[in-house]
């Protein structure tokens, strides 16, 4: 239901949301490098095994700044860190695969 609140509300949580220091820190490396990935920070970046888990947060911290800059110019990569979200911050939500579907 909230879901669909938001959606009717045509609301963007990238709007006033950025994913930051604090956000990432609850990460685990593996799925930092997945956020890395999925955001197009991965296409600036060298080989994941040189980064340390805080190095690879910094890293996608500046990345996430630069890409929420209004003034930006960015490529089509960088814009998919301009509106990158996490799953369940998603709006309309993304559709996840269950068990009984995979089956």
């Amino acid at each position: 239901m909230f879901n669909r609140v938001a959606a009717d509300l045509h609301v963007t949580l990238r709007d006033w949301w950025v994913p930051d220091e604090d956000f990432l820190e609850l990460m685990r490396k593996d799925q930092l490098e997945s956020i890395a990935i999925e955001s197009g920070a991965s296409l600036h970046m060298g080989k994941f095994k040189d980064y340390s888990k805080r190095e690879l947060i910094r890293a996608l911290v500046r990345y996430f700044g630069r890409t929420a800059q209004a003034g930006a110019d960015l490529d089509e990569h960088d814009q998919r860190g301009r509106v990158w979200l996490p799953g369940v911050m998603s709006f309309p939500a993304r559709e996840t695969v269950t068990m009984a579907d995979s089956a």
